[in-house]
């Protein structure tokens, strides 16, 4: 396939290139413009492509441009002979001699020499993909040729005082995009302003470290946590694999190990969050629904009330796993393993025990015919002299949905078994399948909580929409609605809007908006009995259209891009007639830094990337959200204050406006929050609003029974006595129901 040729370039050739070198040696301020876009790859001449990316590691390690002699310098230390040594000096030298065309006339060919290398670029590799007729790609071309074209580099070299006057003393100076939440966008005098850059400080990820040896259900089996990366599929709640989008490493987390009522456990740490039933809710409320509550709080109240177990939590459905090829018929396989007694170092092999649905049920079947009983009660037992098959028959159960405990005698070992679904028998004798008593389970309880060991985890995200996962022994366990909600509302209101997400799918954020229309939670919105309802919500929903017209949601990898891409793509969506008013980036911490250098530190890097987000508002005269993590200890607090923000000062430092947003484990089952607005350019700020409608499931929130403070302080005091309040409540209450009980 013919290419084209990069040396054509007329009077952009190498005469050109030399003298855009010079102004590179020459001026600091003219290289830092540039230097974003700079690529020695686009120069023709071999020895000047050398030199100018050695200039630009240079100014990247030392973040200024180098003298001649330094350059001298660079070059030698990667010169491998004497006249490789002298080929060099040469090109110093003619950079140095080269005569100025002047900074303002290389500045303009600059830009057109950078496009015009892209451009051949990416033609290039658009002929590649033509000449191997992959008409899949075809969107990839396109793409390339998008990128190419929005490179370029800032041209305006600053206006006088009375530029655009009218503009100046017109009421548009400012144009506040409203955040759809009234006494937030009162404060803030409208909403955030177009060249305004907003920061959210939300309550980190940090609720559900496990250590990194504990055991993580995947489609393939059981794997550690600590080799669980992004990308990877896990097991959730209904059994179904779902993929991990976020991985968060911690290093020496307390731990903590929480044994249930059939004797399984698992480690977390006390900020774990889980779904759990409360006695207390289950009484009142006559129901079983679970709400999130964090191990800590779990194990602030009592674990038993009288008799009774007081929290438990949901059981997770039949484990869909690889449905994998195997030599003998798993009923075979089963009833031949547990009728060889004579092996007391028997298991059941990997590929066995891990495969389908249907072909576990054959191997339990297989099992229980040779060695299991069924009483006259409808209890169920397998008994056997290994301690290894017994441990794989429960972990069999219980992928099956099953309850199994074990009891050790003194020469065998005991597994009790009860099913929860007729659909899954244990026998395939049907005399005795007849007699299976099947209970509903639903859920296990906790047992008891106690302290284990320091050592490294990790938590996960994963993409399931109850964001729900499978730990060791199938143990269901707990993993951005107010931007979306912002999103929605700017885009009623006739604003263009750009979301861009990085851990959560679109898929998921469609259903986050969807809900906002309908009251529907997300969770709920393809159950059957919600599906008319939600049809019909959507086709009366009166701004529609311009919710279809105005919004605009892209995922990129997290960690994969920086605060120039996002710059690059807001300009190639402007070029395709999609000018954004407001821009969500969510969040800060899935950025990836354009400083690598060594001698950089994260706090730096950060601190650059918001300077070049502020950059980017004022030059694209666009709003930006973006959320951004707040420090470790801010889980579950009453009100989250600048301290809190995680990273560099600097977020706080150049934002125009901070809020926060704190939700409490209580908060978070009463569909409440607390929101503060810490700073604020544009006019006043400390403002405080507790109990905030905040529904995550449907991103609805309002303010309108929040309860106003003036000041961060007379939210603290008042947060106090409201705890305060609360635990002589629950203290009451417990003792109440003790003697009941």
């Amino acid at each position: 396939m013919a290419q084209i040729n990069r040396n054509n370039l007329g009077f952009l050739g190498e005469s050109f290139q030399y003298r855009l070198a010079h102004e590179f040696m020459e001026s600091h301020s003219f290289f830092e413009d540039l230097s974003g876009i700079v690529d020695q790859n686009m120069f023709t001449d071999p020895n000047l492509r050398t030199f100018v990316g050695v200039l630009k590691n240079y100014y990247e390690r030392e973040d200024r441009v180098p003298s001649y002699d330094n350059m001298e310098v660079e070059l030698r230390n990667i010169s491998h002979t004497d006249r490789e040594m002298e080929t060099y000096v040469a090109v110093v030298n003619k950079v140095k001699n080269t005569p100025s065309d002047g900074v303002d006339r290389t500045k303009e060919l600059a830009e057109k020499f950078f496009r015009q290398q892209n451009i051949i670029k990416s033609a290039n590799e658009i002929l590649r993909i033509a000449g191997s007729g992959d008409m899949s790609k075809y969107e990839q071309c396109v793409d390339l040729m998008n990128d190419a074209m929005t490179k370029g580099i800032h041209n305006d070299f600053g206006e006088t005082v009375f530029d655009h006057l009218n503009e100046t003393l017109s009421n548009d100076y400012r144009v506040p995009i409203p955040t759809g939440i009234p006494k937030i966008d009162e404060v803030l005098e409208g909403g955030l302003g177009k060249g305004e850059l907003g920061v959210i400080i939300g309550p980190t990820s940090f609720g559900k470290v496990q250590p990194n040896d504990s055991k993580i259900a995947t489609p393939s089996g059981f794997k550690n946590m600590g080799d669980i990366k992004v990308g990877d599929y896990v097991i959730g709640q209904n059994g179904k694999p779902t993929k991990v989008i976020g991985v968060y490493p911690h290093k020496n987390w307390q731990f903590y190990k929480v044994t249930f009522s059939d004797g399984v456990y698992t480690e977390c740490g006390k900020e774990h969050l889980w779904a759990v039933s409360p006695l207390y809710d289950r009484r009142k409320k006559k129901d079983f629904s679970y709400k999130v509550m964090s191990l800590e709080d779990i194990m602030s109240k009592e674990l038993r009330v009288g008799s009774r177990h007081n929290f438990k939590i949901p059981m997770a459905d039949p484990v869909e796993f690889e449905d994998k090829e195997i030599e003998i018929e798993p009923y075979d396989y089963g009833f031949g393993l547990a009728n060889n007694n004579g092996d007391e170092d028997r298991f059941i092999h990997h590929d066995y025990l891990y495969n389908s649905i249907e072909k576990r049920i054959e191997l339990l079947n297989g099992i229980m015919d040779c060695k299991g009983t069924c009483m006259g009660s409808g209890r169920c037992y397998f008994r056997t002299n290994s301690k290894r098959l017994a441990e794989d028959v429960m972990t069999l159960v219980l992928s099956l949905c099953g309850f199994a405990k074990l009891t050790e005698h003194k020469r065998s070992y005991e597994l009790e078994i009860r099913m929860q679904w007729p659909s899954i028998p244990l026998f395939k004798d049907k005399e005795r399948q007849d007699n299976v008593k099947y209970v509903l389970l639903n859920a296990r309880y906790i047992e008891s909580i106690e302290k284990s060991r320091v050592c490294d985890g990790q938590c996960i995200k994963v993409e399931a929409d109850d964001e729900l996962y499978l730990t060791d022994y199938f143990i269901v366990t707990h993993n951005t609605s107010l931007t979306t909600a912002m999103a929605s509302h700017a885009a009623c209101n006739g604003f263009k809007v750009l979301q861009i997400v990085f851990e959560d799918r679109i898929k998921q954020i469609q259903r986050k908006h969807i809900g906002r229309i309908t009251g529907v939670e997300s969770k709920d919105l393809s159950k059957p009995q919600y599906i008319d309802k939600v049809r019909a919500a959507i086709e009366a929903f009166p701004d529609k259209e311009k919710l279809n017209e105005n919004l605009r949601i892209v995922k990129f990898p997290s960690g994969e891009k920086t605060a120039k891409f996002i710059e690059n793509f807001i300009k190639k969506l402007t070029n395709n007639g999609f000018k954004p008013d407001l821009v969500i980036v969510d969040y800060f911490e899935c950025l990836k830094h354009d400083d690598n250098r060594e001698t950089t530190n994260d706090f730096e890097r950060e601190g650059k990337t918001m300077r070049k987000f502020e950059a980017m508002v004022g030059e694209l005269n666009i709003a930006m959200w973006i959320p951004s993590q707040g420090t470790k200890d801010s889980i579950n607090l009453d009100l989250v204050t600048m301290d809190k923000i995680g990273g560099s000062v600097k977020k706080a430092q150049i934002a125009h406006v901070i809020m926060s947003i704190a939700r409490s484990v209580d908060d978070i089952s009463n569909n409440k929050a607390t929101i503060a607005i810490l700073k604020n350019r544009a006019g006043g700020s400390g403002q405080v609003y507790n109990n905030v409608d905040f529904n995550n499931g449907t991103c609805r929130i309002s303010t309108d029974n929040a309860e106003e403070h003036d000041s961060l302080f007379d939210a603290k005091e008042r947060q106090r006595e409201v705890r305060d309040e609360m635990a002589r409540e629950c203290f009451l209450l417990s003792k109440k129901d003790s003697k009941q009980a």
